[in-house]
């Protein structure tokens, strides 16, 4: 049973595909993503180019410190609420990327 504040959301207009899609698309996103990266990757070390620092870079570096805490929040706040343990490992994981992110 899906608490009331949720199943709103998942009646929304808005929204008109399944969690099976949903998940689907996800998946399919991140391969992209990957992909994007490895080519991205090697293009650079084939052609010698170095990252360079940019106000844009250092500006979502900044967004992303200060929203990922939130986010790491309301994560474990909703999996509470729906008893969600697949939420609670993200929320989990959401602080463990960010302190990656900032060795990196």
């Amino acid at each position: 049973m899906m608490p009331e504040h949720l199943s709103e959301f998942s009646r929304s207009p808005f929204i008109p595909i399944s969690k099976t899609q949903a998940s689907r698309w996800a998946g399919l996103l991140l391969f992209v993503l990957a992909g994007v990266v490895v080519i991205t990757t090697a293009l650079s070390l084939r052609y010698g180019i170095r990252p360079e620092a940019s106000c844009l870079g250092i500006g979502i570096t900044v967004a992303a410190l200060v929203v990922m805490p939130v986010l790491a929040w309301l994560k474990r706040k909703t999996a509470w609420a729906t008893k969600n343990c697949a939420l609670a490992a993200d929320a989990v994981r959401t602080p463990l990327s960010e302190s990656i992110g900032l060795i990196g």
